[in-house]
């Protein structure tokens, strides 16, 4: 994919869902100011049994550490497979494939609850918990229920390892992905807001709580790395 056609798809995609404000915050923390809200999810045992069937052909499993190129390969996000591998180390991913070609994935872990600069850990997560992260679906699966199939089977394998208790969380702008979180049960429950003027360390701060179980700073000192959340 050339540069322009990456640029005009990530344009498109934003407009679309609803990220024209997270465009412009984009640009301008590339010039050094950072200001990312978000919020954090807390998503319920999804209960849709409907979800346990996947559309003929497909399956989903984990995936190991020597399967990581599956994911660096994806064409409209290539990353380095190492980096995969690494992150492989500290926390799961599910994928939702038709043969050998990956069509969904998402990310757990069950040690920590990361905020929005992906480097600050906001709190350990007690046992029965899990952070989900980073699910995404390529376009051309796209319209099938496929993030509705993932975050179901995701679930279920972890709640046969104990876990109860799922939280997430969604840049505040991203209308498409909290509203798509809603409509499985899940509800907001913190909106914080990540700030930095670079190259100066930055602050994760509350602005809003609602009661839960995961006992999380107000104000946290952060360093963010010198590119732009998404």
């Amino acid at each position: 994919m050339t540069p322009i056609a990456a640029f005009w798809l990530r344009l498109t995609n934003r407009l679309r869902f609803g990220l024209f404000v997270q465009e412009i915050l984009d640009r301008v923390a590339r010039i050094g100011v950072v200001i990312y809200p978000y919020v954090l999810i807390y998503e319920p045992m999804l209960r849709r049994p409907q979800a346990d069937v996947l559309p003929e052909g497909l399956s989903v499993r984990q995936l190991e550490p020597h399967e990581a190129d599956l994911i660096a390969s994806v064409p409209e996000r290539p990353c380095d497979t190492t980096k995969i591998r690494e992150l492989m180390k500290t926390a799961g991913c599910c994928a939702i494939v038709d043969h050998d070609e990956l069509l969904a994935y998402g990310w757990f872990c069950c040690d920590q609850l990361r905020g929005m600069s992906g480097t600050n850990a906001l709190c350990r997560l007690p046992p029965g918990w899990a952070y989900l992260f980073d699910m995404y679906v390529r376009p051309v699966a796209r319209g099938r229920q496929l993030a509705v199939h993932l975050r179901h089977h995701v679930q279920k394998i972890l709640a046969d390892q104990g876990i109860e208790h799922f939280c997430s969380r969604s840049l505040f702008f991203n209308r498409s992905a909290r509203r798509f979180k809603h409509k499985l049960g899940a509800f907001d429950v913190e909106l914080r807001v990540l700030l930095r003027l670079k190259p100066f360390p930055g602050v994760d701060l509350r602005l809003r709580r609602k009661p839960w179980d995961l006992q999380i700073p107000g104000l946290q000192p952060v360093h963010v790395p010198d590119r732009s959340s998404s």
